[in-house]
């Protein structure tokens, strides 16, 4: 009875001081406070009904009570972080409770899987965390490695597989297992035909690459606002053609040259705030090339470059044990049968 009587008047006394709290006048009794902490604490250690009637009334005060539900969660958020022993408590539990409640862990895979689809930042964290994961356990265990592997090669066939067969003729016949490609790869092949018809002749206006029409997108400069010293040197518009009195009244200039594009790389680098590694501003501007060496065809200036050596061997593949250059070299046209009549007269 003792007991029962001091713990109302204790409720009592919390309700008085939540409400000088929320009215800001906050008792200055702490002995008093410390006193009923200390005997709150060792009589929910002690008494079992006690217990679990504190525990039922906090469920019900967090599942009603806004204010503190929101309280809960910022002091649970606080001590996860400070409080080592703690994040490992929270840690083991949570990974029994995925392992023996259905429910929960149902519960937990839609929200992960919801949070991978929406929260950009979340995904580009795990997958960058599990590939940091995979290489370092692909480094310490030989078996995961092999197996790794494996799993790689599997999911490269399954991913093919529905779009190339293998012919079926007779074991005789020279078609025997070469691959035949259906209409959807037929389809594939003349959409890559289509995009590379006329050649790379869209210019990067950061880089200066010359890219097919599939490597670059339009430039709009308004995007680029994180650095604005780095987008004004990096974006040149060197080789945007801008229409003047010299032009006709149908301009001779291809449709690609009159737009100003940028690559995909330069463009994720220039929306990040930060200069692009292959950036014609990046010290990387060539000179201009001298009169005397304009006419030069590519082999007369691969072979007077002072930095390249045509030099190249034959090599072993590992597998299979085929032939292979390896090495800078230069292919040239030679007069095969003048030389084997020389070689037959000598």
């Amino acid at each position: 009875m003792l007991l029962s009587k001091k713990f109302k008047d204790y409720m009592v006394q919390e309700k008085k001081i939540e409400g000088l709290k929320w009215s800001g006048k906050v008792p200055n009794d702490l002995p008093f406070q410390k006193k009923m902490k200390d005997y709150m604490v060792r009589r929910y250690q002690t008494d079992a009904p006690f217990q679990n009637k504190m525990k039922d009334y906090m469920v019900r005060r967090y599942q009603t009570d806004a204010p503190f539900q929101n309280k809960m969660k910022d002091y649970m958020v606080r001590r996860y972080q400070t409080d080592a022993p703690f994040q490992n408590k929270m840690k083991d539990y949570m990974v029994r409770r995925y392992q023996t409640d259905a429910p929960f862990q149902n519960k937990m895979k839609d929200y992960m899987a919801r949070r991978y689809t929406s929260d950009a930042e979340f995904r580009s964290h795990h997958i960058l965390l599990c590939t940091l994961q995979k290489k370092q356990k692909c480094l310490s265990d030989a078996g995961f490695h092999v197996l790794h592997k494996l799993r790689c090669a599997l999911r490269i066939k399954r991913k093919y597989k529905p779009y190339i067969h293998f012919s079926q003729d007779t074991p005789n016949s020279d078609a025997t297992n070469q691959p035949v490609s259906n209409s959807l790869v037929q389809k594939a092949i003349s959409a890559f035909r289509c995009q590379v018809l006329h050649g790379p002749t869209y210019i990067c206006t950061v880089c200066h690459r010359t890219l097919f029409p599939n490597q670059v997108k339009m430039c709009k400069r308004s995007r680029y606002v994180k650095n604005v010293r780095i987008t004004a040197s990096c974006l040149t518009g060197k080789y945007v053609h801008a229409c003047d009195s010299a032009c006709t009244v149908s301009c001779a200039v291809p449709a690609e040259r009159r737009q100003e594009w940028i690559c995909h790389t330069c463009d994720s680098h220039l929306k990040r705030g930060y200069m692009p590694s292959i950036a014609v501003a990046n010290k990387l501007e060539l000179p201009p090339i001298p009169a005397e060496l304009l006419d030069l065809n590519v082999l007369e200036r691969q072979l007077i470059a002072g930095k390249f050596f045509p030099f190249a061997k034959i090599v072993a593949l590992p597998k299979g044990q085929q032939r292979s250059v390896h090495g800078a070299f230069c292919v040239g046209p030679s007069e095969v049968e003048k030389t084997v009549q020389l070689s037959a007269k000598a």
